[in-house]
């Protein structure tokens, strides 16, 4: 295999995590990968040296961070590189990938950095635009096996059986027709108010809905004779039905939880939170995928620590409940479950506090936290059903899929603190507010 095939990941032994996801990636994607913990995605024998492997590989990525600045190994690696590059005539031979925002030394201040640290996704497009750009060949055509036996030699993929909760829901339109109906003289106020009991969309002294009007709605409401089968697509009063539909599928949940008891979010609309009287146990019960009956507080708090003053930040369990996309031509209700934060005096918080307070309170939410706290959204979602009457059937659980392996989620909780759900008590504990927020931190949801 040509020697400038290959990309060098020099990084400090603080950041092998990152490495290691980075060269995985790398390595399915069909690049070819020196790293020296995972010899084999380079697709041939690993050489016995570093400089060996610098001067066999096409580019050096330089994954710059407070840890490895003025280590000695990634200094010498990264200079090597610069060394090379000179020598090739190739200017960007050392691509820097920034972790964090610490300064770099002076041999790199010439050199623009992907920025990793407002999150890995989008430094990893970047990344792949660079590449693409200076035509770095793809040579693995089995990258992605690669990958994948490089984590089973360290006992990350056990060969089990998995159920996978998707967090969607299939929603069943079991109204047919979308019927016109008018409305009586009335301000706006009461047509806002009708629209918090009766799925409907409007448009000038006209209503679509799926279903007659709630009684006692609002007096002198009339049906009208239009009618169309939604099904059909076209327009409904110049309206697109890819329109009215997901508006009023997105209303029936809406109107749902809100009867149930939920808030909706003073921002977003389709983030809905449990007060902390929701009930009376201040406990949202479900039943987990193993058939235990379990429970989750509604309402518990933090305290975070700033240097010497200390400030408790409530958070409340809650939800976004909105369309999926991508899934088929259907309806399906996604899911995601997240938390709502309150100050002292019970105001929420939606300010620009918001991400980096939620990212620190939900530090040690791992895949078994996020997959119950959605098992617990959904349950309470289904238990609209029964009394929804808006012409919308849930299906009677989210769709599950049976996968034929699975994590060894072992290995990554040796360190892991204890589930937050373990104790019943409403202090969640104290944390230190010691990090510098990032770009991502005001980028909410």
């Amino acid at each position: 295999m040509d020697a400038s095939n290959h990309l060098f990941i020099s990084y400090a032994s603080e950041d092998r995590t990152f490495a290691e996801w980075l060269a995985r990636k790398l390595a399915s994607a069909g690049y070819a990968v020196w790293l020296d913990t995972l010899k084999m995605l380079g697709g041939e024998p690993w050489p016995q040296t570093i400089d060996a492997a610098l001067n066999r590989s096409g580019r050096l990525l330089a994954l710059m961070s407070a840890n490895s600045i003025e280590k000695d190994l990634p200094v010498s690696e990264r200079t090597k590189g610069l060394s090379i590059g000179r020598d090739r005539k190739v200017p960007d031979f050392v691509i820097p990938l920034r972790l964090d925002e610490a300064k770099w030394d002076w041999t790199l201040h010439n050199h623009t950095g992907i920025p990793f640290c407002d999150g890995w996704a989008g430094g990893w497009k970047q990344l792949l635009k660079k590449l693409d750009q200076i035509q770095f060949p793809r040579v693995l055509t089995d990258g992605a096996v690669l990958a994948q036996q490089s984590m089973e030699q360290e006992n990350l993929v056990l060969k089990e059986v998995e159920t996978l909760r998707l967090n969607a829901i299939h929603a069943e339109i079991t109204q047919a027709v979308l019927r016109v109906y008018s409305l009586p003289k009335v301000g706006d106020d009461a047509v806002q108010t009708l629209k918090r009991v009766w799925p409907c969309y409007t448009v000038g002294d006209k209503v679509i809905a799926l279903v007659p009007p709630p009684a006692g709605a609002l007096e002198g409401i009339k049906a009208t004779t239009a009618q169309q089968l939604w099904s059909a697509g076209g327009t409904v009063l110049g309206v697109s039905v890819y329109t009215i539909m997901p508006a009023l599928v997105r209303t029936a949940m809406r109107l749902r939880l809100q009867r149930l008891g939920c808030v909706v979010h003073p921002k977003k609309p389709a983030v809905y939170y449990l007060p902390d009287d929701f009930n009376e146990s201040g406990k949202l019960p479900f039943t987990d995928l193993e058939g235990k009956l379990r429970t989750h507080k509604i309402r518990r708090y933090n305290t975070i620590r700033r240097g010497t003053e200390k400030e408790k930040v409530f958070f409340h369990f809650a939800l976004r409940c909105d369309l999926a996309k991508g899934l088929d031509a259907g309806f399906y209700i996604q899911i995601v479950p997240t938390i709502m934060l309150f100050d002292a005096t019970g105001s929420p918080i939606v300010d620009d506090r918001v991400n980096p307070l939620r990212r620190k309170i939900t530090r040690g939410y791992y895949n078994a936290e996020w997959r119950d706290r959605y098992l617990a959204a959904e349950q309470l979602l289904l238990n609209t059903q029964a009394s929804a009457g808006d012409g919308i059937t849930l299906a009677e659980s989210g769709i599950s899929l049976q996968a034929p392996c699975r994590l060894n989620e072992a290995v990554f909780a040796k360190e892991a603190p204890l589930p937050v759900e373990t104790t019943d008590a409403e202090d969640a504990g104290e944390l230190v507010d010691d990090e510098p927020p990032t770009a991502a931190d005001y980028d909410e949801e």
